[in-house]
């Protein structure tokens, strides 16, 4: 089982012995994923909960015949594949999701993360400990395990610590900024003690405004904020307490801050 959802990818996490961007690292990411995503032609009969019906047994049925057919003329999965199927049984001890974000794969990062978040929770909001698609019932028995696992990454999706970087905002949907939305985390725990940012979104006039109250028990040795626009557009300038800033990484979403302190207000320009 531990070969099967974390294979040797904890190697690639914070503090692991291998970076993750090593190439063992992306082929082993590559490989479960591929491997996860195909439906098993037995997966309809263990789908022996009470609220599985015909229909939907036919339908993962349809779906496990084109994935094997799929695997057998290497051609790219039916469209509603992808979405279709989790990856894991046991998201909780499942490393990809960490992986992809410490390579900085935002899409793939998001696509593992809510497509199991979804599939785990019943209808009260309760998470199981498997997975359940189609099966929309109360979660009888809730898991820590799963509930820790999904609160792990919506916490490094607003903020996480790599090495010698508080990164803020580094996986968020960019959804979550179109016009008029706003994010906001609110002494939150770091390693550089309690954080305190809000991002507010104001992009018909062009601009993402920012306040954060950066940790006062330790000055973080780097701080990146990331403004994923709602429509992929690259920052032109940035303002940092009234005066110009330049630090704006090449990716043009980023904004890098060297040993940051106090309460820094921040506007980033589109146009």
């Amino acid at each position: 089982i531990s070969d099967l959802y974390q294979g040797a990818l904890p190697l690639g996490e914070i503090c692991g012995l291998m970076d993750a961007d090593d190439r063992r690292m992306v082929g082993t990411v590559n490989a479960m994923e591929e491997g996860g995503m195909a439906i098993s032609g037995a997966e309809p009969e263990r789908l022996d909960h009470p609220a599985a019906d015909s229909e939907s047994k036919g339908r993962e049925a349809r779906l496990a015949k084109a994935s094997a057919e799929q695997k057998r003329t290497a051609k790219e999965p039916p469209e509603d594949l992808w979405f279709w199927s989790s990856f894991s049984n046991l998201p909780k001890i499942s490393h990809n999701a960490n992986l992809y974000l410490r390579q900085d794969d935002i899409p793939n990062f998001l696509h593992f993360f809510f497509n199991h978040a979804i599939v785990m929770v019943g209808s009260n909001g309760k998470l199981w400990e498997h997975a359940h698609p189609d099966v929309y019932v109360e979660c009888q028995d809730p898991d820590n395990g799963t509930a820790a696992w999904f609160t792990e990454n919506f916490r490094n999706m607003l903020l996480t610590e790599d090495n010698d970087v508080l990164w803020l905002m580094k996986g968020t949907p960019r959804a979550w900024l179109e016009q008029g939305k706003e994010i906001s985390v609110h002494n939150a725990p770091t390693w550089y003690g309690a954080l305190t940012y809000t991002v507010t979104s104001d992009t018909v006039n062009g601009v993402i405004h920012a306040c954060i109250d950066t940790p006062s028990r330790h000055t973080p040795p780097v701080m990146k904020l990331r403004l994923r626009h709602p429509e992929a557009a690259k920052i032109k300038a940035v303002t940092l307490n009234g005066g110009p800033y330049a630090q704006i990484d090449p990716d043009g979403e980023t904004i890098t801050f060297t040993a940051p302190s106090g309460r820094l207000e921040i506007m980033a320009s589109y146009a």
